[in-house]
């Protein structure tokens, strides 16, 4: 409910901005809640991959969403409450390394070697 404005326009902003501006795309999401996370004095890391929707037509779009660590294992939770606990439908390929101002550079090297040619879901 904090990111009142959700929208791509802000590409990919860090925690301190989106906390001011209030607005952003899942990117946002995951950043900050990954920082208020550590705040918190948990380990967390922010993941990017996909989303799968089986609604009909069955949709895979880019996405991310946070991980933490509870002590026994990574856990996810997706800040934009597509689903609030991460699950199957969400296919990671990478974490981010770096949450500053240059952590796109990291975006752009999970998806670098990435190439889909085909998905079938059953």
């Amino acid at each position: 409910d904090f990111i009142e404005h959700k929208n791509a326009a802000h590409g990919f902003d860090v925690a301190s901005m989106v906390a001011k501006t209030r607005a952003g795309d899942c990117t946002e999401h995951a950043v900050l809640l990954t920082a208020l996370l550590r705040l918190s004095g948990y380990p967390a890391r922010a993941v990017t991959g996909f989303y799968v929707s089986l609604e009909e037509p069955v949709l895979g779009y880019g996405h991310a969403w946070t991980e933490y660590y509870d002590g026994q294992g990574w856990s996810g939770l997706d800040g934009t409450r597509i689903s609030a606990v991460v699950g199957a439908r969400h296919v990671p390929l990478g974490v981010v390394d770096d949450e500053s101002i240059a952590y796109t550079l990291g975006l752009f090297r999970t998806l670098q070697g990435l190439a889909v040619t085909r998905v079938i879901v059953k």
